[in-house]
């Protein structure tokens, strides 16, 4: 008599071995997705990528890419949350002489992309390709299946890529487009007649202790109509001696007393603080007189300069450029000797004072406009 019940498993095994394929070919990153962040349901990421060709001389990419939106983000009704994949444009490699050039060598932040994209899902499921070759991608991006899309009028792209996403769909958008534009040459002619009031700089100076704690001491103010510019400056009584060598300037640059603070500026938007301005200056490296910004005035009324005590900070090689004069009208003195640097910010007296306990001096002037 055979044992036929040692079949069963036999044939389980070959049927999940069948499956065990489609199964994975599923797409979906092995995790429940974000509960909460930008969009408004979860959103579930698929292991999958979408190149679009760019072409700087035709509209074909743009609406290439404008297809190719639905099939990148759509709305899951059973499960009540949104698929997405990364959708983005592709360009070759290309090479600068010029080191200032060098930033529009898209390809370096695409493939900055992928390391982290690789990162995350390990293996992609699938590539799609739109106007691209399969020969242009890294080999390092390896995907279980890689789809080209190939088409040389927007219709024929917007075809084959529905054609290659839905198997079924009720519903179907149709969009009339225009292919080709004319290069615009609306000449607009006129004159504007008006008188503006000469308005006087208002000028604000408040006085923040040092805490040698990171956390923002705020001064709210108030700018009134017809102001549209503040300047905000933030320094302290202090002696300084500042030496280097051609190609290493500010080699040495020392404050005495010591003291490192940053700026913030905040606008009141429909009841919620925005924040309009900042600074970011190592003083221990660029000196004591760097905070400094200029801030378009988005909105009259409730406004507000933070400033934030810095005990310590990493090395910032960003300095800031700031050609007008300085805000404030406290003593200066300085002098120079060969590659040495020297004076100070403010009264004798007051930067004795300073020794003691550093009080931080904030200036604001606001320019009508």
């Amino acid at each position: 008599m055979r044992r036929w019940y040692l079949r069963i498993p036999l044939v389980c095994l070959v049927i999940l071995l069948i499956f065990n394929p489609l199964l994975n070919m599923s797409g979906a990153i092995e995790y429940r997705g974000f509960d909460k962040g930008v969009s408004w349901e979860p959103t579930l990421s698929l292991r999958k990528i979408t190149f679009v060709g760019y072409d700087s001389n035709s509209l074909l990419d743009d609406y290439a890419f404008l297809s190719a939106i639905p099939t990148a983000v759509f709305y899951d009704k059973e499960f009540h949350r949104l698929v997405v994949h990364p959708l983005l444009y592709f360009e070759e490699e290309k090479s600068f002489d010029r080191l200032r050039e060098r930033s529009m060598n898209t390809y370096q932040g695409i493939k900055y992309f992928m390391e982290d994209w690789m990162g995350c899902v390990s293996k992609l499921d699938e590539v799609t390709l739109i106007n691209i070759s399969k020969s242009n991608l890294n080999p390092e991006w390896k995907s279980v299946k890689i789809r080209e899309i190939i088409g040389n009028t927007s219709y024929e792209v917007a075809s084959r890529i529905a054609l290659s996403e839905w198997e079924y769909s009720e519903d179907a958008v149709v969009a009339v487009i225009k292919e080709n534009y004319n290069p615009p040459s609306n000449l607009i002619i006129g004159k504007l007649k008006g008188v503006i009031q000469p308005l006087e700089v208002k000028k604000l100076h408040f006085e923040v202790p040092q805490t040698n704690e990171v956390y923002p001491v705020y001064n709210e103010f108030n700018v009134p109509e017809g102001y549209k510019l503040l300047k905000v400056r933030s320094w302290y009584p202090c002696f300084y001696f500042e030496a280097g060598i051609p190609g290493f300037e500010g080699l040495i640059n020392m404050s005495i007393p010591a003291g490192d603070r940053d700026i913030q500026v905040y606008c009141n938007e429909d009841g919620r603080w925005m924040m309009a301005g900042i600074t970011n200056a190592w003083n221990a490296k660029q000196g004591m007189d760097t905070d400094k910004t200029s801030v378009y005035v988005y909105k009259p009324g409730r406004w507000s300069v933070a400033l934030t005590d810095v005990p310590t900070k990493p090395l910032d090689i960003i300095k800031p450029s700031w050609n007008s004069r300085d805000t404030g009208l406290e003593v200066q003195r300085h002098h120079s000797f060969l590659l040495f640097h020297f004076g100070r910010y403010g009264r004798i007296m007051d930067i004795i004072r300073n020794m003691r306990q550093v009080i931080y001096q904030v200036d604001v002037e606001m320019y009508p406009g």
